[in-house]
């Protein structure tokens, strides 16, 4: 039927739109499509949050492996600066002993 053919698929009325079911097609398929990219900028958008948080943990970890190596570092410096003045003490103590025994000896 020539007719129906050439009817345009929206029709307009005082209070009403009138859609064929073709023009309903167009629309449902143009509505999920901006649905599908508000969806992807969504997505993009909590996607990208997740990142920057787990990146912001990991530089903490990674600041905070630092401060504790350095710190170590330093301790050990400092453990061993205080292990060569024993060492040193212990030396000074030992040879004073020898000499005050020399000393004692040859008084005698």
């Amino acid at each position: 039927n020539p007719s129906l053919n050439s009817d345009p698929p929206i029709q307009i009325g005082r209070t009403k739109v009138f859609l064929r079911s073709t023009a309903l097609d167009v629309l449902e398929c143009l509505r999920d499509r901006n649905l599908l990219d508000r969806a992807v900028v969504l997505q993009t958008f909590v996607r990208s949050g997740q990142a920057r948080r787990t990146l912001r943990a990991a530089r903490l970890i990674a600041c905070w492996g630092q401060f504790r190596w350095r710190r170590g570092q330093r301790a050990g410096k400092a453990q061993r600066r205080n292990s060569a003045l024993a060492i040193q003490r212990a030396a000074r103590r030992m040879l004073t002993n020898r000499q005050m025994r020399a000393a004692t000896r040859d008084q005698k």
